[in-house]
């Protein structure tokens, strides 16, 4: 059965949020929100080979060999290792999967791959 109530009446009066009232002063304006990017989780399944493939030789060559290189500390050495064995045990590769975004971005982050790299190994891009 339909409902009687008009479109103010459905109104809630205040939103409340979990550190108070959202309410906003006479006259101005609520604040913009920020866009939210929602990853595609639609799968882009890769074989390991065509996954490695979309590196550079150097990069390939800087990642194989990092546990020589002491422009890298330890941990990072550590971290790199643990996401290098994490592929080698895995079947497939899955460009959507938060843990290989994770382990790019990482490689971004220390500089093995710049942000145009990372982007395009992301996008299942080869490199140039």
């Amino acid at each position: 059965m339909p409902t009687t109530q008009t479109p103010s009446s459905l109104v809630q009066a205040a939103a409340k949020t979990l550190g108070g009232s959202t309410t906003f002063p006479a006259g101005s304006p609520a604040p913009a929100l920020t866009p939210v990017v929602i990853p595609d989780t639609t799968p882009l399944i890769l074989t390991k080979f065509q996954f490695r493939k979309l590196f550079t030789l150097a990069e390939r060559t800087t990642i194989d060999n990092i546990q020589y290189n002491a422009n890298f500390s330890g941990s990072v050495k550590a971290v790199v290792n643990t996401i290098m064995r994490d592929l080698e045990v895995s079947g497939e590769v899955n460009l959507h999967l938060v843990d290989v975004v994770q382990g790019v971005t990482f490689l971004k982050q220390i500089g093995i791959l710049t942000e145009v790299r990372c982007a395009r190994i992301l996008a299942n891009l080869s490199p140039l």
